[in-house]
């Protein structure tokens, strides 16, 4: 059980990541225009 918990806090870690460059990307986008 903690290996499964290790390996969603990782995936869950990656996710959070890869929303906040997409924010971060999006946010660009709306300052430029």
């Amino acid at each position: 059980a903690k290996d499964a918990e290790a390996q969603i806090q990782a995936l869950t870690d990656k996710y959070i990541k890869h929303i906040d460059e997409i924010l971060a990307v999006k946010e660009k986008e709306i300052m430029t225009v």
